[in-house]
């Protein structure tokens, strides 16, 4: 809810400042955006994530996630730690908008329309592939569920569906994922089960 909040003020926020819908930037220097910028970024966020959430702020952080007033019982900072948590997001939002700008070379106020399903579709996958229960499996699943993801959009094209049909198809994935959390937690329960 948040992230489409902020995307729709954006929007508005977007057009103010640029002026008009798009602006080309093939006048300007951009960076060479290409798998040798983006997989060491990736492999640091994903590395720099893990170390945190192995320290105590990030098993304070994880507490939050999962059960706010546990974590209140236990003299945790909810509001602290959710800020943090927002501020951080926004930072990566900006950076992926930027590298995608740099890409390619112009900037529109649409770009970010969707981003939040797209977000929401990732990890809704990667966690129901991969599991949420381990620092690995939270850190890895955001990016097996966006890989995924675009595989489907990209099988979609191939099907001969027009673009503008990929909302449709990308909300209705959304809404299908949200129909099995039931199985999802079996699965979940029953491993911890099994670990017990």
């Amino acid at each position: 809810l948040a992230g489409v909040i902020v995307s729709t003020m954006a929007y508005s926020v977007d057009l103010r400042l640029l002026g008009r819908a798009n602006v080309p930037l093939f006048a300007y220097p951009t960076l060479p955006v290409g798998a040798m910028l983006l997989l060491p970024l990736l492999l640091l966020l994903m590395v720099g994530t893990a170390i945190f959430l192995h320290t105590d702020y990030g098993l304070r952080l994880t507490a939050v996630g999962k059960n706010r007033r546990f974590s209140q019982l236990n003299a945790i900072d909810v509001t602290a730690y959710t800020h943090a948590v927002f501020f951080v997001a926004g930072c990566c939002y900006g950076l992926a908008g930027s590298l995608l700008t740099h890409a390619q070379q112009y900037v529109d106020v649409g770009m970010g329309v969707g981003m939040a399903v797209h977000a929401l579709a990732s990890l809704m996958i990667g966690a129901y592939l991969l599991g949420k229960e381990t620092v690995r499996q939270k850190v890895l699943a955001p990016i097996v569920g966006a890989l995924l993801y675009q595989q489907i959009q990209g099988v979609v094209l191939f099907m001969g569906l027009a673009p503008s049909d990929l909302k449709f198809f990308t909300a209705l994935m959304v809404l299908l994922l949200c129909s099995f959390p039931a199985a999802y937690g079996d699965k979940a329960g029953q491993s911890s089960q099994v670990m017990a």
